[in-house]
């Protein structure tokens, strides 16, 4: 009789792993990808994502450079912020700067079809659509921004929807022949216009 037990519980615990092994439970990848400092919004970040409120199996990735000093201690105590993986593997991006010139992991982002989470500094109204592609929130705003991250880590289809509209939006906006013509404008139009004097 015990033996029958044991023997049912091993048969238990087996299927158990082969089920897990099977339909492994996913975590959402969040991703952050710039110079570890202030003015990029990373320690807003790690805060921000340490207080926030899921009901699903979340992950925090950072990779950077910068203060790392700073970084690694805030790193330390987070219990889910970790190093970086691939961009690509990750379900959204988090840029939640103070002031930037242009921002070329929003861009990477938007090119994997990744929504973005970032802020109405400088340029990244160009980048990132608020609500269409992902949201803008004020330089800051750690209610805003605590928000933006609970939507996208529940709502798996508006992070999907995001995601399509941003590779269609950097297929429009930011593709290599586009940003070429734009170039290629700036220095001719002056030079037009000269001509006409």
């Amino acid at each position: 009789m015990q033996i029958k037990k044991r023997f049912k519980y091993v048969i238990q615990i087996l299927s158990w792993i082969y089920f897990f092994w099977l339909f492994p439970i996913k975590k959402n990848k969040v991703s952050f990808s710039g110079r570890y400092g202030k003015r990029k919004g990373v320690y807003d970040l790690i805060e921000r994502f340490d207080q926030a409120h899921f009901n699903v199996s979340k992950e925090l990735c950072l990779y950077g450079d910068g203060k790392v000093d700073k970084f690694k201690e805030m790193e330390a105590q987070s219990q889910k912020a970790h190093n970086l993986d691939k961009l690509a593997s990750f379900d959204f991006l988090v840029l939640p700067s103070y002031a930037e010139t242009f921002g070329m992991s929003l861009v990477d982002a938007v090119g994997y079809g990744l929504p973005v989470v970032s802020t109405f500094a400088d340029v990244f109204p160009f980048v990132v659509e608020n609500k269409n592609n992902g949201f803008l929130i004020n330089p800051g705003d750690i209610k805003a921004l605590t928000q933006a991250l609970e939507i996208l880590v529940h709502d798996k289809n508006l992070r999907v929807k995001m995601g399509k509209n941003a590779w269609e939006d950097a297929f429009k906006k930011i593709k290599g022949s586009i940003i070429l013509s734009l170039l290629n404008n700036i220095y001719t139009e002056p030079l037009l216009a000269m001509k006409k004097c």
